[in-house]
């Protein structure tokens, strides 16, 4: 018969995990609204810049608060 090898994981190897994935993604989103940002500024003014300004303070916004969750929950392992 086989023996089931599979590692076992604990809550602490999936808060650990999800802390670095929320960590990288809100990084990338914050990165992402940085350019859209900066496109908006030099974009003829108009209804496009008001669109492309709140979208990206929409990703600013989205992106700080996962990198932020994922540090809360980084310090919650130590």
């Amino acid at each position: 018969m086989s023996e089931d090898t599979r590692t076992q994981e604990t809550k602490d190897d999936h808060k650990q995990r999800d802390s670095e994935t929320l960590r990288m993604l809100g990084g990338f989103l914050s990165i992402l609204a940085f350019i859209v940002l900066i496109a908006a500024f030099f974009q003829d003014p108009g209804h496009a810049r008001v669109v492309n300004g709140a979208a990206g303070v929409a990703l600013f916004c989205l992106g700080a608060g996962m990198f932020a969750f994922g540090l809360k929950l980084r310090n919650s392992l130590r």
